[in-house]
């Protein structure tokens, strides 16, 4: 029982570590694509919920940057939203080039994770370019924002890199873990106790008892065999009408 309800808890314990951090399943613009026609919105959809700890997706950060002539400006125009599983973020691109998409936000095991990734933008001539700002239009708050990135993600490829950190749980969060754990390793013990009762054979006094067909004799010897025998072992009884051994008639 004991060994059940630690195995409960190791492997309770033991799904944080193994389970993977969140990570971009679609970008859009796509990662590595030449965009022509000027997005109005970037956004990365990831592959479980994306948490929104301050409730305004002021725990989440999506910015888009172009760097020229080594000066980077940013060119989102608001703050990043949450939705789900999807952050995303206004934007008005300025010249032709590279522009690079970088996220931070709070993954589903609770771990702030971070990334990035590459567009190309070639507009059409003529096409109103956005002279953008040397700062970003919002900062994330709370955990993303004071996280520090300090292990790589190990998904990279295609101009996508991507880095994870620990944020640490909400109290919330903790205490409902928590719970769910001690309630699973109590509905173990209970399942344990059940089938240990239902396993355990009734004591009964074992009986013997004669097979069917067979006669039993008073101290339960079959009938035909000698109570006792010498050293011969002649053990049947002479029945009547049988011979005394000298063939002779009693009478004469």
């Amino acid at each position: 029982m004991l060994a059940l309800v630690a195995g409960v808890f190791l492997v309770l314990g033991g799904a944080d570590a193994a389970s993977a951090h969140d990570y971009p399943v679609r970008w859009s613009p796509a990662a590595g694509s030449t965009v022509t026609t000027p997005p109005t919105t970037v956004s990365i959809t990831f592959d479980d919920l994306v948490l929104d700890l301050s409730g305004d997706s002021h725990t989440s950060l999506l910015q888009v940057t172009h760097t020229s002539q080594g000066a980077t400006r940013y060119f989102a125009t608001g703050c990043t939203v949450t939705k789900g599983r999807e952050v995303s973020v206004p934007v008005v691109l300025g010249p032709a080039g590279d522009y690079k998409v970088s996220y931070q936000i709070v993954s589903a095991d609770g771990h702030v994770v971070s990334g990035n990734s590459t567009f190309h933008y070639r507009p059409a001539s003529g096409t109103t370019q956005a002279a953008g700002t040397s700062s970003p239009a919002c900062e994330a708050a709370g955990p993303a924002r004071a996280a520090s990135p300090s292990a790589t993600a190990g998904r990279s490829g295609g101009g996508v890199s991507g880095t994870s950190g620990s944020a640490g749980l909400p109290f919330g969060i903790v205490l409902g873990v928590a719970g769910t754990i001690v309630a699973l390793a109590v509905i173990a013990v209970v399942v344990v106790l059940f089938t240990t009762r239902r396993a355990r054979p009734a004591s009964r006094t074992s009986r013997w008892r004669p097979q069917d067909g067979e006669a039993r004799g008073a101290d339960g010897t079959p009938h035909g065999e000698a109570t006792g025998g010498g050293p011969g072992g002649g053990g049947r009884e002479a029945s009547g009408g049988e011979a005394d051994g000298s063939g002779a008639d009693p009478e004469e």
